[in-house]
Formats: structure tokens, sequence, C-alpha cells
């Protein structure tokens, strides 16, 4: 991807935002496959959401168990700046990884996405779904559920 785009992860939150708009205006254009960034698109928002839920979470525990005044004052700027990096992190290196990919005209070829990726998609899915119950377990034993 362009370096001058990729500036745009010191912004936490709008950097992703940003350069997912760029991203859709390349895809207008019919510089990038279309069909390509819906996918990359997708996963973006899926893992972004995860970072935003399991932030939140996390604070909101600590926030309940230690009863801190300041992160109880100020929660969501403290979400926005670590989970807008956590996202922006992911966001940039997902997309400089797959950028030969986006850029190329794989209509073509007889080698799918989903395909090339799979057993790493299958390997982090099954890493998240590993570390969401660990976190659920973890939270419910927290309150007292379990």
């Amino acid at each position: 991807m362009n370096k001058k785009i990729n500036y745009l992860s010191i912004i936490p939150l709008y950097g992703t935002c940003i350069a997912l708009i760029y991203l859709f205006f390349l895809s207008v254009k019919e510089k990038i496959s279309k069909r390509i960034f819906m996918k990359v698109f997708w996963i973006c928002a899926i893992v972004s959401a995860l970072c935003w839920s399991m932030t939140y979470l996390i604070l909101f525990t600590i926030n309940r168990s230690f009863h801190i005044s300041f992160l109880m004052d100020n929660l969501i700027i403290i979400l926005i700046v670590i989970a807008g990096y956590m996202m922006n992190a992911f966001v940039f290196t997902f997309i400089n990884k797959k950028w030969a990919y986006l850029t190329t005209d794989n209509e073509n070829k007889k080698t799918r996405w989903l395909e090339v990726n799979k057993k790493q998609l299958l390997f982090i899915a099954l890493v998240l779904s590993i570390v969401i119950t660990i976190l659920g377990f973890v939270l419910l034993a927290l309150y007292g559920i379990i």
C-alpha cells in the first residue's frame, strides 16, 4: 500500500476508517478487485469488533474490580485509544500483506482466496475461539456465575 496511507495508522480509530474508505474508492475506480475488497473489509470489520468488545470487557472488569475513579470517568477515551490502536495495527498489517493480492486481477486465476488461505483462516479462527472461551470463563468466574 502507499507509504503515505500507512501514516494514518497513527490516528486511532479514524486511521482505519479513512484507509478503508480509500480502498473503497479504489475498488469503485476498479484499481483493486471489488470482490476481494469486500472480503478484506469484512475480515477487518469482524476483527475490529472483537478488539473493541474484548478491550471494553477487560476495562469494564478492571473498573468493577478495583474501582479506579480515573478509569471510571474516562473509560470511553481510554477505550478509543487502546482499541483504536489495536484495530489500526491489525488493519494496516493485514492490508499491507494482502496488497499484492488486492491489486492483481484474480478473476481469471483458478486459485481462490479462501483456498489459498484456508489453513491460516482456520488457525486464526481456532485461536480466537480459544481466547474468547477463556475470557468468557474468566469473566463468568469473576462475577461468581460459575
